[in-house]
């Protein structure tokens, strides 16, 4: 394999995921392009090197539920399936608010007031 001469700058999100041991579930097309020196480096580098690496440990956590589910294909298929209901869920709540808030919007626009100043509404 041959490498530019140019230099190539890594997005650091790529040595995050080798660093925590993600490098599998990089997309091929990228695998493809990363010399070997590159990862063995960021694999061994430590976790403060990068300035706000306070952030790398809620990456990691994140990370390690995306590569445990990534092993696995049913995990993806129960995830995919989660994510499709609880859209469905939220289209259907929001749809829910949606229509009682315009009845409820059109309920007020009916309020008449008798003499008494007290409201009656017209159902």
């Amino acid at each position: 394999m041959r490498y530019p001469t140019s230099r190539i700058s890594w997005d650091t999100n790529v040595k995050h995921y080798i660093r925590n041991g993600l490098y599998n579930n990089l997309p091929n097309t990228i695998k493809e392009k990363i010399p070997k020196t590159n990862k063995h480096r960021w694999e061994n580098e430590t976790d403060d090197k990068y300035t706000g690496c306070e952030v790398a440990t809620f990456i990691k956590e994140e990370l390690e539920l995306i590569k445990r589910t990534g092993e696995s294909r049913n995990a993806k298929k129960v995830m995919e399936a989660y994510f499709k209901l609880s859209d469905t869920y939220h289209e259907i709540t929001a749809s829910v608010k949606r229509h009682y808030e315009t009845n409820n919007v059109t309920k007020r626009k009916s309020c008449q007031c008798n003499r008494n100043s007290k409201r009656v509404y017209s159902c």
